[in-house]
C-alpha cells in the first residue's frame, strides 16, 4: 500500500480488527501490519509498505 496507517484507520472503520496498532518494520526493508483471520473470512491478511 502506498500509506499503511491511512489504510489500518480505513480498514478499521469498515470493522476490521488489525492485530498492530502501528506498523512494524517487516523483511525486505518494509513495514507491516496484520489483519485478524476473524474479520477477514478466515484469511490472514498482510498489509505492506515499502519504507522510503
Amino acid at each position: 500500500v502506498d500509506d499503511i496507517v491511512k489504510e489500518m484507520e480505513r480498514l478499521k472503520k469498515e470493522g476490521f480488527i488489525i492485530l498492530n496498532e502501528q506498523p512494524k518494520k517487516g523483511a525486505d526493508n518494509k513495514l507491516v501490519c496484520f489483519v485478524h483471520p476473524k474479520s477477514a473470512n478466515g484469511v490472514l491478511i498482510e498489509l505492506c509498505q515499502e519504507i522510503k
